[in-house]
């Protein structure tokens, strides 16, 4: 089969952890024997590269950025130019090709894809992997809702809604570009992809995320299927390759290390992970937090032993996991299926985690990690003390964590799930141009 993946962003531009998942996913289809190319603008690489058998064609593009965790600004990528000059690169490309789906991994890819597939007669598929088509601001809300409110609207989004984002996302130079003045084309936009949304195959990366999509009546019930993102391979670290890792980061051999992957935003909880810190060293002298991730904490005092690493490749970031105890994702936000959920029980390493999104799907409480509510800091901290303080509990939770990964979140899983996805996406597409030919 012959499968086409329209990405806003692919490797080495990686600004989140859905770049990695797609590049595993395309490796996953090519093993299992399927051709995949992958079509996406070019910020700064080869224009056609083979990654691992994956065809990757990048389009030319007017906006450049660094490989690694950094990305255009949004007003690049979230235009009808831009969606005119990937559906027509997506179209030349696909016509050359002759693929039997579309898919598309990214909201600003969405668009050009279901035009595509439109005008060929391809099935559309999409994947929901976070919040970006419930509205401008990414479902702002969800920071202190477990759903979308029934009252959403654009009225409500100007009035209150930006009031409480932006002052925790945006500083005071982006408010002054007049980005508020764009909120309706925004909404209008965040309003086609939805109305495009409707007539794609889902495919969400948890059950968590697709029932708020289907709280918030973006998809319909029977519309999206879950296909869980593929875990990383790890390689072994050497003690003597560790114990360089640890000098390297000024750690002792005493030292219990608490990891935290992932941005510095508030919707990743970083706020309450430093509160619940403060407590943790209080009690556990050992302890030490290593932040590693995009993002800066201005005006934030850090606790002790508190260290911010910045972004990392991540050959270093999976040096961290391993020499990690614990390893904490404290998200406020309703996080879909974490990749650092993956990566931590891929390394055997328990996980501290907020019971919130589709977190409980892969990690169950008491047994390969423990669940917290969101917001608590004082929750938090005890069940960080509680694995710290408890060696043999602690790592049997990791061994455990690592062996239920390799049952639920396998690559023949994964593989198994999108293939039965784009057959009956075929099967439909099928149906309903006959339908449409009969009807003529």
């Amino acid at each position: 089969m012959k499968i086409f993946f329209a990405c806003e962003y692919f490797v080495p531009f990686t600004p989140g952890g859905a770049e990695a998942s797609n590049l595993l996913l395309a490796r996953a289809l090519v093993r299992a024997g399927h051709r995949v190319t992958v079509v996406t603008p070019n910020y700064g690489a080869p224009r056609v590269e083979l990654l691992d058998g994956v065809v990757v064609r990048r389009f030319p593009f007017w906006a450049r950025t660094r490989p690694g965790q950094h990305q255009v600004d949004a007003l690049w990528t979230t235009n009808p130019l831009f969606y005119l000059v990937f559906a027509w690169h997506l179209l030349v490309a696909a016509r050359g090709e002759r693929p039997a789906v579309i898919h598309a991994h990214h909201p600003n890819a969405l668009p050009p894809a279901a035009a595509v597939a439109r005008l060929m007669g391809l099935p559309l598929v999409y994947t929901v992997r976070d919040t970006g088509l419930l509205c401008p601001i990414g479902g702002g809300c969800l920071l202190g809702h477990s759903h979308v409110p029934s009252d959403c609207s654009l009225r409500k989004l100007i009035r209150h809604c930006v009031r409480a984002y932006y002052p925790l996302y945006a500083p005071e130079s982006e408010r002054r570009k007049g980005r508020r003045a764009l909120l309706p084309l925004r909404w209008a936009d965040v309003w086609i992809k939805n109305r495009l949304l409707s007539h794609a195959r889902v495919v969400g990366v948890s059950e968590g995320i697709l029932n708020v999509y289907r709280q918030a009546g973006r998809i319909w019930a029977d519309r999206g299927v879950v296909a869980y993102a593929i875990p990383p391979t790890p390689a072994s670290d050497t003690l003597e390759s560790l114990r360089e890792q640890r000098e390297r980061w000024g750690l002792s051999e005493n030292e219990q290390v608490v990891l935290y992957a992932g941005k510095l935003s508030y919707g990743k909880g970083i706020g309450v992970l430093l509160r619940a810190a403060e407590t943790v060293v209080s009690t556990v002298p050992t302890a030490t937090f290593l932040l590693a991730g995009k993002g800066r904490l201005a005006g934030t005092s850090l606790p002790p032993r508190v260290r911010v690493l910045g972004s990392l490749p991540q050959s270093e970031l999976f040096h961290l996991y391993t020499m990690a105890d614990v390893v904490v994702v404290p998200s406020i936000w309703p996080e879909p299926l974490s990749r650092v959920l993956l990566e931590s029980a891929a390394f055997g390493k328990p996980c501290v985690a907020t019971d919130v999104g589709g977190t409980r799907e892969i990690v169950t409480h008491g047994e390969t990690g423990l669940l917290v509510p969101r917001g608590d800091p004082e929750a938090l901290a005890a069940a960080i003390v509680a694995l710290l303080q408890d060696d043999a509990r602690r790592r049997a939770m990791g061994r455990e964590a690592q062996a239920r990964l390799g049952e639920r979140f396998s690559e023949t899983r994964a593989v198994s799930a999108l293939l039965r996805l784009y057959a009956k996406s075929s099967v439909s597409r099928h149906s309903a141009s006959s339908e449409e030919n009969s009807g003529r």
